[in-house]
């Protein structure tokens, strides 16, 4: 028997604003959206009903590391992350040893949990990235993108995105060749040129990864590829809006340099993220965890500990836009880049039924993923 929800209360319309009214789910889609009607489930006071928020690179949470474990690590987040209102992922592979990156694509089950946020395939960062811009990769296993190394990375059945950087010998044919395969090549980790970052996007690469972070800082002369992403033709990008990663003022900047269609908000989270305080793995690395950051010993940042519903809070909270500008950049756009913007990313008729509510501090009360409840908290 179908499963019919209707919710009612202030919801994200598809030109981007609050309206009040009441969103109705026939089975795994949305089957209309009214002015009026009545909810079939509680809503807290001040309620807001948005897009689920789908995460574009997440490497690990709840002390699950991706690189580490990937089947239970994909497992427990698609449990858990409805908590946080994600409704989508890609779990998140840093740099490996190349040449196990076959086994280990052949191996991972990328099946959702039961009602859970739903893998859509594996987020490759590395291992074709510049050393000068490791971050907290490990150096070890940085190498170049050959033909044959960018075959071992080849499975458009469980990879979605392969972050490199364009600037490496081999880079714009390995862009063409992921491409090809039908995966998004995305800048990451690199030393490029204004000129090398334009060449890549024309060449294919379709997304940008944590900007400013791992890549030279913006420079007059020299924009590099932070000036080539902030560029209005430029594909979307990612930023991670943890206030460590980047200043409030520079989170400003950028959206009223890209604003929504050009940004997607990323947790970059690492095992820590919803754990707390101590030490931790990224991938075969030890983390140091702090009240508001994740570090290598010595104090390079390791990913973030924030998660989605964090970053659309800290977008509000820090000034930098309103709850549907911040919304949007977490579910809209990331379905763009992922060419899924015809059926998810927004409150529409025939649109995927992934929704997530909020109370009126902007804390997660439920989730749902595909009609069905993935996560109702148990106070209104």
């Amino acid at each position: 028997m179908t499963q019919s929800i209707t919710l009612c209360g202030k919801y994200l319309a598809p030109g981007g604003h609050l309206e009040t009214g009441c969103v109705t789910v026939e089975g795994a889609q949305i089957s209309q959206t009214a002015a009026a009607g009545s909810s079939t489930l509680p809503l807290p006071p001040g309620a807001v009903i948005l897009p689920g928020f789908i995460d574009l690179q997440i490497n690990g949470a709840f002390g699950m590391d991706v690189t580490d474990d990937p089947t239970p690590a994909v497992q427990t987040l698609s449990r858990r992350l409805p908590e946080r209102g994600v409704v989508a992922f890609l779990p998140t592979v840093v740099t490996s040893p190349v040449g196990g990156y076959p086994a280990m694509l052949a191996a991972v089950d990328l099946t959702p949990a039961p009602n859970g946020a739903v893998p859509l395939g594996l987020h490759l960062e590395g291992p074709f990235i510049n050393i000068e811009r490791k971050g907290a990769h490990n150096p070890a296993y940085i190498c170049p993108p050959t033909p044959e190394n960018v075959r071992r990375l080849i499975n458009p059945e469980k990879v979605r995105i392969i972050s490199l950087a364009p600037e490496m010998p081999g880079g714009l044919d390995a862009i063409r060749a992921i491409r090809a395969a039908g995966i998004i090549p995305a800048t990451a980790h690199s030393m490029a040129t204004y000129q090398q970052a334009c060449e890549a996007f024309a060449a294919g690469a379709g997304y940008g990864i944590h900007l400013f972070n791992a890549m030279p800082p913006l420079h007059h002369r020299e924009p590099g590829l932070i000036g080539a992403l902030l560029e209005p033709s430029a594909p979307p990008f990612g930023i991670i809006p943890d206030g460590v990663h980047l200043h409030r003022a520079v989170m400003g900047l950028i959206f009223r340099s890209r604003g929504v269609e050009g940004i997607t908000l990323v947790s970059d989270a690492m095992a820590a993220a919803g754990l707390g305080m101590g030490n931790h793995k990224l991938g075969d690395r030890e983390i140091i965890v702090d009240e508001t950051s994740a570090r290598l010993h010595d104090g390079t940042l390791a990913g973030s500990i924030i998660l989605s519903d964090d970053a659309v809070r800290n977008m509000v909270r820090f000034g930098i836009c309103d709850l549907p500008s911040a919304a949007r950049m977490v579910s809209e756009t990331p379905a763009r880049v992922l060419g899924m913007d015809d059926r998810k990313g927004k409150i529409a008729p025939g649109y995927d039924a992934d929704l997530v509510v909020l109370d009126e501090n902007l804390q997660v009360y439920m989730t749902i993923i595909g009609g069905e409840i993935a996560y109702r908290r148990e106070s209104i």
